[in-house]
């Protein structure tokens, strides 16, 4: 299972390009990312590279992750979280940005944290998605900003949307 889990590891590391992005071009949102560029993929597969570096201690995941989280704060907002899946499941993102945070102190993922935040549906005023995977990021998603705006109102829609 390690050997069939490091093939795609060293794919995704592989695959990361001079500006940070990594997967596969499909999701890249076009040369000048001048469509939606697809981040859900991504938010598994930094999951996955979490876990490995957990594992390892593999440095290159934090390299990876570094330039790749860069990256994402060029994109602008009204291309950032758009799409249907990537817009309702931010908090998966903001899971990673702040997991890299703990592990390298740089405040510049906050500014990305609050971006995240910012353009993820908006599950601090209700639920607006009753899909399975995306009704989680209710509980998910305010709380998980919570560490970082102390705003009350976040940590009490988790417990709100979850009597929901």
């Amino acid at each position: 299972m390690i050997r069939e889990a490091m093939v795609w590891i060293e794919a995704a590391m592989a695959s990361q390009r001079g500006n940070g992005y990594f997967g596969t071009a499909a999701n890249y949102g076009g040369p000048d990312v001048e469509r939606i560029p697809d981040f859900w993929p991504n938010m598994i597969m930094i999951d996955v590279l979490r876990t490995h570096y957990e594992a390892t201690g593999d440095e290159r995941v934090i390299s990876l992750l570094t330039r790749y989280f860069k990256w994402q704060n060029t994109i602008p907002d009204s291309l950032f979280l758009k799409s249907y899946w990537q817009h309702h499941r931010g908090g998966e993102n903001l899971a990673g940005v702040y997991w890299l945070y703990n592990h390298t102190g740089d405040t510049s993922l906050l500014a990305l944290a609050e971006k995240i935040h910012r353009n993820t549906a908006d599950y601090v005023s209700g639920i607006p998605d009753w899909h399975n995977v995306n009704f989680a990021q209710a509980f998910r998603e305010p709380a998980t900003y919570y560490q970082q705006s102390g705003n009350p109102q976040h940590l009490a829609a988790t417990y709100r949307d979850l009597k929901e």
